[in-house]
This record gives structure tokens, C-alpha cells and sequence, in this order.
């Protein structure tokens, strides 16, 4: 009985740990079951081999047509020669791009071959594809058993018509599938191998700054510092004083980007490593846009170098940055093999904290299925680190957005929501419950490659928030090494600014990230004063001096000119609405205020609140654009019409209430969305819309055909059954921060 490979681990449990009752599979026989299948392996692969002899011996691939070809092939009655055939012609021709043959061949060979043909011309269409698919097609990232060796892996993957690419450690394979496989099937071939643990798609992930253009000042001085307000705003300054009395290290932090300038003035002091993942590891020389560049800067530049920036780490962070990215400028991609070659490269030079400005958006909308599963391989790579007390810190990305983000969501990372200068959600910051605390990425100045006569630029973005954070945790890792993650983010998300609704909300997380109030809580540390080594505790987080190393609990004295009362006095003033612990008076909560979809041509707000509120709206630069009364637990106010994409926040305040806020996005208008004639013969539909945004295509509101994505050319096209003539088609437009949009036509 051959067994299923995931009941394999817990017969083999089940062996070791109930030794007195008979098992119901030994260890043996699970060796004899891999045995059985690595011997039908063995058999395929060799009557391929046979196939293919055979084919060489007739003829050459290259010089002969593809109809000579299938006249041959079809000579073939085993159904499983005939097939290995067919496979072995496909995929030469495709390999080769030898589309004239492929129609050749096509033309000639019977039926028998219809499925495979039909297999080729999918995987075909998914790698040529304009779509943005969320991971590389024609590969996939394959996690074998522990037991299987090198050779038996190559077998196990020649046998699906695959191929190793690339061996990651000791049992992960980047493989190039079949030209007959897209990599949704691909994935369910591979699963039934009972040699395979487990495989995903080689999932893509982009940079998350969200400026496409930037600004550059016109000369480079130690007043650059002045433009970085989030070192004041942050309390990152405080920080830095209060590390001076207190005996720190420097701390390792890798960032996996782009790449960088390792020659910039103001970085290359700071730096330990850098290097190329993309290119076996070899030195790096170059930034592949500027975003590596920007991002180290924030983190690491040289503090009091007398030039440029102020590097959040005050040049106790050993910079290590590693390229794991293709492709150049807007182009620039990373896969998961990518992003995990870089990682465990950074874990493996010890890297105390890594940054990943980078992610993908996993939209349910119209990702295909392989898409919206969780990179479990890079997942499990985070998590390895965090039990090493690796701090993983991540970008919560730019899509405005409370779908899926990855690698941010990760239990085990920190996720880094953007905020302006008015502590608001920037406007396309991503948010929601997976996210986690909030920094400054609006207008950060920091370092670029030489471009222009330039050093460095503005850029705005998750990209920028999450570099900030890193360097926080960098301090309070320099401050106490042995803390673990779930220290050091026990200690960010408690000292929080807390600058949305009470506790955790959806759009800034637990807060503000307040850097002194973070190095004091991480506790640990050696104080410099010989006279006082004792660490931090919670009753005591002030520099103590000879003469008073704790907080005496009886000096409760009260100034006189101070009428606050103290706990051994609970008289409420009558001049003072100040309340304290023993006697407060309660206020009630407010119900529920709900704020209804607002688009760019919308001239009044409405939603719930309270009756006899009173109602204020701000908008995104924290200004007051109207006000006005709840009626009716309900509320509908004018206000002027507010820019795509800006944030407005409602604020409903009512006496012996506690005040309550709610915040928005003001939804984009798409352009235009237009489709080519459509006739009873056509089996698609094509047209322009909005680059990115989704098309899905609906005949009596039901779906037909798949949806999906209009290319960077601004194209899209679906392929749809034929439809009867008079039929009335709708085409549908919807991205994520827009209101959809939807057209009619008739079908001719």
C-alpha cells in the first residue's frame, strides 16, 4: 500500500513514541514505500530517456518540419511513449521559440495530444502574459523531505519534466517547471510527490516607496539635519542622550533592497558589508535605482560628520546592505528565492535586525490562486531568526489598502504604517488589524547615488517608515543585545504615541513609535556610573545619582501652588475638573461614528453618530473644512470637494461624552475604461482602462471568463465564450482606493 505522504510523519511519531503498541507502519516500511516510488522514478525517467533516443536517432529537431515530426509521433500506440513524445517535440520548440513548428506540429498530430497542446498553450500564455501576477511564471520553490539526497531530487524533478535551478541549504530547490505547466498545476504536480514536503510560487515583491519623482536641494552641509523633523518629532534626539549614560554596542543591520552607493560620503564610514545576492554575494557597487541608497541613509548615515544627514543608529549601527533585487529603476523585482538567499545571508553574518522595504499585495480580486497563498518559505525563514532574537522589521506598503501585505503581516515581523506630519495616516499607506505601530515616511530626506550633481533627495513612503523603526530597535538592541523580539516589540508598542482611537487601531496600530520612551522600557543595560550598575526596572527609569538610586514611595509631598491631589488626598476641587485615581468621574463612551464612502466629486459627508453631537471635519493637512450637528443618530454636512486619495477625519464630541474620531479615504474617479466592438463570434474583449486596475466582464451579473489586470500600456483584454448577438455585456473597473467603474455593450 503505497502511503500518503502527510500521514508519513506521524506513522513514523506514532513509532517512536507509542513503542509497547504495535505500530500500524514501521519505519521500515515507510523506507520500502520511498523505495517503491524512487524505483517507479527510476522506471520513467529511463523509458523518457529511451523516447527520446529514439527521436534523435530519426531526425534532427532543428532542420526538419514540425508536420514531419508528428507524422512520426503518431506512429507511436503505448499511450505513454506517444505522450513523452509529444512533450519532448513541445518542449524543444517552445524553449527554442519556434512558433512556425509548433503550428506545424499542431496541424498533424492526432487528438491523443489535444490536452497537452492545450497545457503548452496555457503555461505559454501565463510567461508571456502583460499581467502583473504576483510571482515569476515557469518557476517554483520546492521544500523536499530531509531524507532525499542530491541525486534522488534531480530524479524527482527530472521526472515531472523540471529541472533544479538552484539548491537553497540542505532541502530547498528553485526548480524550472515543464512548458507544460503553469505554475498553478505545476504546484499540484509537485504536491503529489511523496518526496515533496512542500511547494510555492516564486513570489514577487517590490519596493514600497511611493514617490515617482523627487526633489533635490541645491548643496550638501551638516544642515541637512534640519530637514529630518521625525529625529525631533520622534524623540530620537532624547534617545540618543539618554544612551550616553548607559554602556551600548554596536548593532548589525542588514537591509535587503536594492542595493547602494558604497561610496557615498556619508555611508561608507557605517558600513560593514555590502553585497550582491543576485551575483553570488560578490561586492557591491551599485545601487540598482537609489532606493537601497535612501533607505540605508535613514538608517546609518555618519551623525556629525559635517556633512549631509543624521543616521538614526548615531553611528552605532554596522550597516550590512545586500542586493536582492533585478532589474533596474521602475523595474526592479525580487523573488522569494531572492529575498531568502539575501536573508540567510544576513542571519548567517549576524545581522541583529533586518529591514525589508519591500512587499507584495495579495489582492483576492484578481490575483490568480497560487497568489493568495502565504509565502511559507520566507515565513518560516523569519521565524527561524526571531527564535535567535532577530528583529525582522517590514514596510506595510502603498496600496491604501487593508488587503494582505507580505512580508509585513507576518506574525513574527513588525509592520511599519506611514504617517504625515500631522500624525495621520498617510494617504496611501496600507493599515488594518495586521499592522502594527506607526513612523514618519512622509518627505524623508535622505541619502542617493551620485545622480545630477545630487547626494540626496526627498522620497515618501512605507519604504521611509520602516528604516525608522529599524533604527530604534537598533538602539535599544545596542542598549540591551540578549533582548528578545518579543521584548523589543513589547516595549515599541507600549510606549507608543497613542495618536488615533484608545489601544490599537486599524490606522496607525498601537501608535506613534516614541524612540526615548522605547530605550527606557527595553530595560537592561549597564550604566557607565561605577557607582550604580544596577539595570533599569519598571519603578525606575530616571539616571540615578549617588544619592538617590530609587523613587521613595512615601515622598508624596504636593506643592502648595499645585492643587492636583495626590493619593492620601481625594477632595475634588470645585475650581479643578481634574480628577485622580480615587475619585474620577466617569464619562460615558459614545456610540458608534461611521463615515459613508466619499469619492473626489463628493460635496457632503454623511454617517452615525450620536444625536445632538457636535460634528467637525478635517482634512488631510489636519485643517477644519466644515462642521455641523448629529439629528437622528445621524449626520450629513457640506464640505468643498476633496482631492482622490486624501485622508478626512471626523471628530464627534458631546458634553459628559468621551470624544470619538473616525477617519477616511476619499475615494479616486478612474478616467476613461473603454472596449472594442464586440461581435457574436468574438471570444474576447479588449479595450483601455486605468494601468493595474482590474477588469472583470458580467452578462446577466454573472461572471464569465477570468478578470483580469489592465497592463502598463494602459491594454487589457479577457477571453470570453461567444456570445449571442443583443446580448448586453458589462465590463467592470474596481482598484483598490477608486470607485468602480462600469460600461455596457451590445454584442453584434
Amino acid at each position: 500500500m503505497i502511503l500518503n505522504k502527510k500521514f508519513i510523519p506521524l506513522f513514523l511519531s506514532l513509532s517512536l513514541v507509542l513503542p509497547n503498541i504495535g505500530p500500524i507502519y514501521s519505519y521500515a516500511e515507510v523506507k520500502a514505500t520511498f523505495k517503491k516510488e524512487q524505483k517507479k522514478i527510476e522506471t520513467e525517467n529511463n523509458q523518457k530517456q529511451r523516447v527520446s533516443n529514439q527521436l534523435e536517432d530519426k531526425f534532427d529537431l532543428e532542420k526538419v518540419s514540425g508536420s514531419y515530426v508528428a507524422k512520426h509521433i503518431n506512429k507511436y500506440n503505448s499511450k505513454e511513449n506517444f505522450e513523452y513524445a509529444v512533450k519532448e517535440v513541445l518542449n524543444y520548440y517552445y524553449d527554442k521559440e519556434q512558433s512556425k513548428k509548433i503550428n506545424q506540429f499542431k496541424a498533424v498530430i492526432d487528438s491523443r495530444a489535444d490536452d497537452l497542446i492545450k497545457d503548452y498553450e496555457d503555461a505559454s500564455e501565463e510567461k508571456q502574459s502583460d499581467e502583473e501576477l504576483g510571482y515569476k511564471p515557469g518557476e517554483v520553490i520546492v521544500e523536499f523531505e530531509n531524507d532525499v539526497n542530491k541525486e534522488l531530487k534531480e530524479a524527482v524533478v527530472d521526472n515531472l519534466d523540471g529541472e533544479i535551478e538552484q539548491l537553497m541549504g540542505k532541502n530547498i530547490g528553485v526548480v524550472d517547471i515543464s512548458n507544460s505547466e503553469t505554475v498553478d498545476k505545476a504546484i499540484e504536480n509537485y504536491e503529489d510527490s511523496s518526496f515533496i514536503k512542500s511547494v510555492q510560487p516564486n513570489f514577487s515583491y517590490k519596493t514600497t516607496s511611493s514617490s515617482s519623482t523627487y526633489k533635490a536641494t541645491t548643496s550638501t552641509n551638516d544642515e541637512y539635519s534640519k530637514a529630518q523633523y521625525y529625529l525631533k518629532s520622534l524623540k530620537i534626539y532624547e534617545a540618543w542622550d539618554y544612551l550616553k549614560d548607559y554602556k551600548t554596542s554596536k548593532v548589525k543591520v542588514a537591509v535587503l533592497d536594492t542595493g547602494m552607493d558604497v561610496n557615498h560620503p556619508d555611508l561608507k564610514s557605517n558600513l560593514y558589508l555590502a553585497v550582491d545576492a543576485e551575483n553570488n554575494y560578490s561586492q557591491l557597487t551599485k545601487d540598482k535605482n537609489y532606493h537601497g541608497t535612501h533607505v540605508s541613509g535613514i538608517l546609518a548615515a555618519t551623525t556629525n560628520n559635517a556633512i549631509g544627514i543624521s543616521g538614526i543608529g548615531n553611528n552605532n549601527i554596522e550597516l550590512m546592505n545586500i542586493n536582492v533585487f533585478w532589474g533596474n529603476k521602475n523595474s526592479a523585482e525580487a523573488f522569494t528565492s531572492d529575498i531568502l538567499n539575501g536573508y540567510n545571508y544576513a542571519v548567517k553574518k549576524g545581522a541583529q535586525v533586518i529591514n525589508m522595504s519591500l512587499g507584495r499585495l495579495v489582492d483576492d480580486n484578481f490575483y490568480e490562486d497560487a497568489d493568495k497563498e502565504q509565502d511559507k518559505l520566507l515565513e518560516q525563514a523569519i521565524n527561524n531568526a526571531k527564535a535567535k532574537g532577530i528583529v525582522t522589521v517590514c514596510s506595510a506598503g502603498n496600496n491604501n489598502s487593508t488587503m494582505k501585505f507580505y512580508p509585513a503581516d507576518f506574525d513574527s515581523c513588525i509592520s511599519v504604517i506611514n504617517i504625515d506630519q500631522n500624525d495621520q495616516k498617510a494617504a496611501d499607506s496600507n493599515y488594518g488589524t495586521k499592522k502594527d505601530i506607526s513612523a514618519y515616511g512622509v518627505d524623508i530626506y535622505s541619502t542617493i547615488p551620485y545622480t545630477n550633481g545630487q547626494r540626496y533627495m526627498y522620497d515618501s513612503g512605507t519604504s521611509m517608515s520602516a528604516p525608522i523603526v529599524s533604527g530604534i530597535v537598533a538602539m535599544m538592541k545596542s542598549k540591551n543585545p540578549n533582548a528578545t523580539v518579543d521584548e523589543i516589540k513589547s516595549a515599541l508598542y507600549s510606549t507608543a504615541d497613542d495618536i488615533g482611537r484608545p489601544g490599537k487601531d486599524s490606522y496607525t496600530g498601537y501608535g506613534k513609535v516614541n524612540a526615548l520612551k522605547a530605550v527606557k522600557a527595553i530595560g537592561g543595560g549597564t550604566l557607565i556610573n561605577k557607582q550604580n550598575t544596577s539595570t533599569d526596572n519598571k519603578n525606575n527609569t530616571s539616571v540615578p545619582n549617588k544619592n538617590n538610586t530609587t523613587n521613595n514611595k512615601n515622598n508624596t509631598t504636593v506643592d502648595k501652588n499645585n492643587n492636583i491631589a495626590n493619593k492620601n488626598n481625594t477632595t475634588v476641587n470645585k475650581n479643578n475638573a481634574t480628577t485622580n485615581k480615587n475619585n474620577t468621574v466617569a464619562k460615558k463612551n459614545m456610540a458608534t461614528l461611521t463615515i459613508n464612502t466619499l469619492n473626489s466629486s463628493s460635496t457632503y459627508i454623511s454617517g452615525k453618530a450620536l444625536s445632538s453631537a457636535t460634528i467637525k471635519v478635517y482634512n488631510s493637512k489636519g485643517k477644519i473644512i466644515a462642521s455641523g450637528k448629529a439629528s437622528n443618530n445621524k449626520y450629513s454636512i457640506k464640505i468643498p470637494k476633496q482631492p482622490g486619495g486624501s485622508t478626512i477625519k471626523v471628530v464627534a464630541s458631546k458634553t459628559n461624552y468621551n470624544s470619538k474620531s473616525a477617519t477616511t479615504t476619499v475615494l479616486k474617479q478612474f478616467g476613461s475604461l473603454t472596449c472594442n466592438n464586440i461581435y457574436k463570434t468574438s471570444t474576447s474583449i479588449s479595450g483601455t482602462g486605468t494601468k493595474n486596475a482590474t477588469i472583470k466582464v458580467y452578462v446577466n451579473k454573472k461572471q464569465v471568463g477570468k478578470q483580469t489586470t489592465v497592463n502598463s500600456k494602459g491594454k487589457y483584454k479577457v477571453f470570453i465564450p461567444k456570445q449571442k448577438k443583443n446580448t448586453v455585456i458589462t465590463i467592470q473597473m474596481s482598484k483598490s482606493g477608486y470607485v468602480t467603474k462600469s460600461i455596457n455593450r451590445t454584442v453584434k
